[in-house]
């Protein structure tokens, strides 16, 4: 006989009509033998499901020799006359756990205990949380500690969810998902169970997941534990999320504060001191100050000195002491090549480095900036700066440095602003500078002029 192709429901109905008018004659039995001797569990199962007078036993003997466990447990379900206990018997032993919890959920007389047991030892929680679902009598606080087990947090949420008035039960899932990790599943375990929000906090604020951390602080705020989250935020040291929080919520200021200290962004460290200042000392003040230095942005340094600092302090009382961090502003500052930083360093910070900072002013290569910096520094490089603006060759700033400069060498200055030969600032040179040679700076007259040009 050839093989017989797959029965499709017309090809039942067809045999069953066949059966009604012949009866189960030979060839039925020449068919029945046919399937009996394949391997096809969709015939076998239909046959025995749906054809009047089959064979039962042997069909079933059949699908055991299969070895397939889906198919012996759908044969339980669906076969009238099947052998229960053998086809749980032969599912068990396949350790197939789909399988096994499809018996357990859809087989009657099924030995769920047993199948439970097998079901748990499995340890997926997508099958401990389908067998709590579908079997009626199954030992749900039994179930629920083995889904607690998994760290399936997806197939935990929906469990709870279904079983969300059962307190053994959410206790074992909260349990669960309080040494759970991953900040999205918290979130969403939460969103749909709002009695674990407060516990819930620790397991979000150790996720270091700062977005989420917000995100959970700001959606459940009046469940949530607002000093747990505080601190696990302050530990992300993330500082666009620690500013939010400080600022969008009664968190936890002083823990924030840490963590904004830990923080490499200047900006946002400007703006928590801005939002917060009324709840910090002048303790924090500086110490957030000395770490937008350590940020090394110049332009904020300068902004946090202008706003939070000046009022308040001396520039030089926060950084000296301070070997590293005073160091740490010297570089800042130079690297900027902003002269009012410079000279205003220079100036407010006595025991900054008098040495570097002249040069740094140099190479401005602005004039006013270097003559301000050689007249107004103690300890300023007098000589590199007055040969910055002999080599600038500007006949005013070369008089004002000889004018008002302590130690500036008005001899050489003299020689450079004869040179420009600009008779007003000789003029002026000549009345005002002390040391200045009337005769050397004497005005030629129209006539000297020109013979110089000719000769």
């Amino acid at each position: 006989m050839k093989e017989i192709k797959a029965l499709t429901e017309q090809d039942i109905d067809n045999i069953n009509h066949y059966i009604e008018k012949h009866g189960f004659d030979e060839k039925i039995q020449k068919l029945q033998n046919a399937i009996l001797s394949s391997d096809n569990v969709h015939n076998i199962k239909e046959f025995a499901k749906n054809i009047i007078g089959a064979n039962i036993v042997a069909l079933q003997d059949a699908l055991i020799k299969t070895k397939n466990a889906s198919s012996m447990s759908e044969f339980a379900r669906f076969v009238k006359g099947a052998d229960v206990g053998r086809l749980q018997k032969e599912v068990i032993e396949s350790k197939d756990p789909d399988a096994i919890e499809y018996f357990a959920a859809h087989v009657r007389h099924a030995d769920v205990k047993l199948l439970e047991d097998l079901i748990i030892k499995s340890g997926r929680g997508n099958l401990i949380y389908s067998f709590a679902k579908e079997v009626g009598n199954a030992d749900m606080a039994n179930l629920a500690k083995a889904m607690a087990s998994t760290n399936d947090y997806s197939n935990i949420r929906e469990f709870a969810l279904l079983y969300k008035n059962n307190a053994v039960v959410g206790e074992y899932l909260l349990e669960a998902m309080e040494n759970c990790r991953d900040a999205h599943y918290i979130y969403f375990y939460a969103l749909l169970i709002p009695e674990s929000r407060d516990r819930l906090s620790r397991a979000m604020a150790n996720t270091g997941n700062a977005e989420k951390i917000y995100e959970y602080t700001l959606d459940f705020f009046k469940d949530v534990n607002l000093k747990v989250l505080s601190e696990g935020m302050a530990k992300t040291h993330n500082a666009k999320y620690i500013v939010k929080m400080a600022c969008e919520m009664d968190a936890d200021i002083d823990v924030l504060k840490e963590g904004i200290l830990k923080t490499h962004d200047s900006y946002y460290i400007f703006y928590f001191t801005s939002r917060n200042k009324k709840l910090l000392s002048e303790d924090d003040i500086k110490r957030l100050f000395i770490r937008t230095i350590e940020t090394g942005n110049a332009d904020e340094i300068y902004r946090f000195k202008e706003v939070f600092i000046g009022d308040k302090y001396d520039f030089k009382d926060v950084v000296e002491g301070n070997k590293k961090v005073l160091e740490k502003l010297e570089e800042s500052i130079i690297k900027s090549e902003n002269p009012d930083y410079i000279l205003d360093l220079a100036i407010n910070v006595p025991n900054s480095n008098k040495i570097k900072l002249s040069k740094a002013i140099i190479r401005t290569e602005s004039s006013n900036y270097i003559y301000k910096f050689a007249r107004d520094v103690e300890g300023a490089d007098v000589k590199l700066l007055q040969d910055s603006i002999i080599q600038g060759g500007k006949s005013e700033f070369i008089y004002l440095f000889a004018n008002y400069v302590k130690g500036a060498d008005v001899e050489e200055l003299q020689k450079a602003i004869i040179k420009n030969r600009s008779e007003y600032f000789i003029k002026k040179f000549k009345e005002n500078v002390k040391g200045a040679s009337t005769e050397k700076l004497r005005i030629k007259s129209l006539e000297e002029k020109i013979d110089e040009l000719i000769y």
